[in-house]
């Protein structure tokens, strides 16, 4: 048993963000509404000036600007870089203060909840090719590492509201067309009975994509219903399924071939006929209610099925069949005690199941078998956190023990026995403080521990070639701490969040390449990494039409101590991780009818390898788009239309980290545009 224990963590994570899209627009004095945080999970229902998390909430006007990616949306988030937008069959990567870098393809590290139920599997793998942007009514992100909060791989959390407080009954169509011969077309409908609401969601999705051979389609269908029994009483159902019957994989490019033609897809990949293949459907319930003495009681409980087939661009192993079973369910109980006091406890518990199958790709066709085992990862956790008020002072404590059952079933072999068993314990506690001197600062500062397990993935990723782990991967673990201060003008007009972090990570996973084993990767442990930076969010409102915002960071991410035989790379920059990211937003909205978005990114320079021998160049992407509801009886219409990459910036959608052959970069889209238009009954 490998025991991971932190005795002298103390955590909390950070005080609260108020995003502007939350305040009036004209206004003389504070005045905060009820807002429901709920990913920090323990919270005073009055506002958010007692949080004790670093987050952020934004409101966009989901409904009214049409945008492409969940990329679009999230670009104002302090610290977090999404990257691999354009890329569908890998999939969107997201990392919040370098934590997700590693990952070759969706998401790791980053917890991902929807309508309160995970999306993460116990091991820590996230996708968001089944998340349609459109019915997103709210994003809250918790910036840095949440173990005692939510467990395994916890370097940021991010939590999506669908659509739900709906009023009347209501239609929507629309259609958008866009470069690269990209068409989307979608239906949404809700329905109001009494105490109940039904949302009903669906949309085909498909593009030839900027690059050759990277073209995708996507058909995705979402239910919601909610019963309300009571204003203290209330079940959600979820359903989603989605349908990718195909995603094409145009591969890394070495410089010189991205120099040759930005848009040309690498040859091995399309000899192999890379590409991936997904069938996902997922049920969930989200049940809550008060008990006496006012406590609160949350519970839920889902199950999901992933259907995946993956052709890679090598012959041993390159064509992946997996079938994923994850099902899970958890409840807390929270209670404000006397005046001064809330508590909170908890129990998670999840189980997933990958069924992994490996055949030879004799380009792009099934050939003979060459890995059958199957994957299990068990987890429980139980948690408890304890809120204390001293009139401007808030403290929180907490702790937090998870257990982790992970076996490897040998099919291949026919011996039908366990090849390995890994058997992992953590102890997460916390502390943190809040300070609100008056109505326009607040003070906050913090310190947690986190761990993070290697995905089954990246187990079974076994350089020896063998079935079975690679036991030689350990879990990276985290020691967080954080101080900050948030200032709101009187006249609400102007705020500032200024945040510092350090956060010293022990075995690191990053992946890497073996020549004798081109395009597949493989995951080793970093020795020690440190990560030191600062993080600014910033609005300002000269006019009840104009709003300018910024959210920026900066940091020092690199490895601390990591030698692997001979090559020592202590002090070499995270490879993977811009250093510096900046967006600059600016809206104009005379009225709730037309909305103009201006939304300039720099992304800092970025390192595609350990030895940071090859380096990125920094850049600036520019994004304009607008819309406008137009009344036409009882009908609106919106029409909307974007240019990305206005300035027509040559930059990377992707860079592939340490990859073998200098294969490091996927080209990002030139200048390019799209509109549509949606009807509203």
């Amino acid at each position: 048993m490998l025991n991971i224990k932190f005795k002298n963590a103390t955590l909390l994570l950070l005080g609260c963000f108020l995003s502007a899209q939350q305040l009036p627009k004209q206004q003389d004095s504070i005045v905060l509404s009820e807002v429901t945080v709920s990913v920090a999970r323990l919270k005073n229902p009055k506002n958010l000036i007692s949080q004790s998390f670093s987050l952020q909430q934004i409101d966009e006007q989901y409904q009214h600007l049409q945008k492409l990616h969940l990329a679009d949306y999230m670009g104002n988030i302090t610290g977090l870089f999404v990257s691999n937008s354009h890329n569908y069959a890998q999939d969107a990567r997201i990392s919040i203060r370098g934590f997700g870098a590693r990952s070759p393809f969706g998401i790791r590290g980053v917890r991902l909840i929807v309508d309160g139920i995970p999306e993460t599997t116990p091991d820590g793998q996230s996708q968001v090719d089944n998340i349609n942007v459109e019915i997103i009514d709210r994003i809250e992100v918790l910036r840095g590492v949440a173990s005692v909060l939510y467990g395994n791989a916890s370097g940021g959390v991010i939590q999506l509201q669908t659509l739900e407080d709906i009023s009347k009954n209501f239609l929507r169509v629309g259609t958008s067309l866009g470069a690269f011969d990209t068409q989307k077309y979608q239906m949404q409908a809700g329905i109001v009975s009494k105490n109940t609401s039904y949302i009903f969601h669906g949309s085909q999705s498909q593009s030839i994509g900027y690059r050759t051979f990277s073209g995708f389609k996507n058909q995705n269908a979402n239910l919601k219903i909610v019963k309300r029994f009571s204003a203290d009483q209330s079940l959600r159902f979820i359903a989603n399924y989605v349908n990718s019957p195909f995603a094409k994989d145009a591969g890394g490019l070495t410089l010189e071939e991205v120099n040759q033609n930005r848009q040309q897809a690498r040859k091995r990949n399309t000899d192999f006929n890379s590409k991936e293949k997904i069938e996902q459907g997922k049920l969930g319930l989200h049940y809550r209610t008060l008990l006496a003495n006012h406590a609160e009681l949350k519970a839920y409980t889902f199950f999901s099925k992933r259907d995946f087939q993956g052709i890679l661009p090598y012959e041993q192993g390159g064509y992946v069949d997996l079938n994923r079973n994850h099902v899970g369910l958890g409840l807390n109980i929270s209670k404000k005690s006397l005046k001064r006091l809330r508590w909170l406890v908890g129990l998670e518990t999840a189980y997933q199941k990958d069924e992994r199958k490996r055949f030879f790709n004799v380009y792009g066709t099934k050939g003979a078998p060459t890995l059958n085992q199957n994957e299990l990862f068990s987890t429980v956790g139980i948690f408890g956190m304890l809120e204390i008020n001293f009139k401007k002072w808030l403290v929180t404590t907490g702790i937090r023990t998870d257990a982790h059952w992970i076996e490897a079933q040998d099919r291949f072999t026919g011996s039908n026995q366990a090849s390995t068993v890994l058997k992992l314990n953590a102890w997460n506690p916390t502390l943190s403080f809040h300070y609100t001197p008056n109505s326009q600062w607040r003070f906050f500062g913090n310190t947690t521990s986190g761990f993070e397990t290697p995905t089954l993935n990246e187990l079974s990723a076994n350089p020896s070639g063998n079935s079975g782990f690679n036991s030689t991967l350990k879990p990276q673990l985290s020691m967080q701490s954080e101080i900050g201060a948030f200032f709101t003008s009187i006249s609400n007009r102007f705020h500032l969040e200024i945040v510092g972090f350090l956060i010293k990570t022990q075995d690191e996973i990053v992946p890497y390449e073996l020549e004798e084993m081109p395009d597949q990767t493989f995951y080793r442990n970093a020795g020690k990494t440190i990560r030191l930076g600062v993080e600014i969010e910033t609005t300002y409102r000269p006019h009840s039409s104009w709003e300018m915002s910024l959210a920026a960071s900066h940091g020092s991410f690199e490895f601390y101590e990591f030698k692997i035989y001979s090559e020592i790379f202590t002090g070499k920059k995270l490879p993977g991780v811009p250093q510096s990211l900046a967006q600059f937003k600016i809206e104009y909205s005379p009225s709730n009818r037309l909305l103009v978005q201006l939304n300039s990114r720099f992304t800092g320079k970025i390192m595609a390898d350990n030895s940071n021998e090859t380096a990125v160049k920094s850049n600036w992407v520019t994004n304009l788009s607008a819309s406008q509801k137009i009344k036409i009886n009882r009908i609106n219409m919106i029409p909307f239309l974007g240019i990305n990459n206005l300035t027509n910036t040559s930059y990377f959608d992707n860079i592939r980290i340490n990859a073998f052959g200098g294969r490091f970069y996927e080209p990002a889209p030139s200048i390019y545009g799209y509109g549509g238009v949606k009807f509203e009954w």
